[in-house]
């Protein structure tokens, strides 16, 4: 698999345009790289993961949840007086999931 990026749309679809009649192409579209949507705008590329976000929260069944401010003591008493969670590797995918997006989304707080 191969990217080509250009600023000037003529010279791309050149270059795309000599490499199919020598190789055949396959435009795959928009590209995706590890839940990081690229979109085309004004001023160049934007990187995105709301898509994976999104994704996240409806593979957990969290889509009608809303934010909140939590203060560390109270998430240590949570767990003290916690049973075990009933099943740990859903519990450690979706931590998993989230650490991902926290590290690639430097904006987004960590509370």
């Amino acid at each position: 698999m191969t990217l080509l990026t250009e600023n000037d749309t003529s010279t791309i679809q050149l270059v795309i345009s000599n490499l199919d009649s020598l190789f055949g192409l396959q435009i795959l579209g928009s590209i995706t790289i590890f839940g990081i949507s690229v979109v085309h705008n004004s001023s160049g590329l934007l990187l995105n993961q709301s898509k994976y976000a999104q994704d996240i929260l409806l593979k957990y069944g969290m889509t009608e949840c809303n934010p909140c401010s939590t203060e560390g003591s109270w998430l240590q008493t949570l767990f003290e007086d916690s049973p075990p969670f009933e099943q740990p590797s859903v519990y450690r995918s979706l931590i998993g999931a989230l650490q991902y997006l926290t590290m690639t989304r430097h904006d987004l707080p960590l509370r």
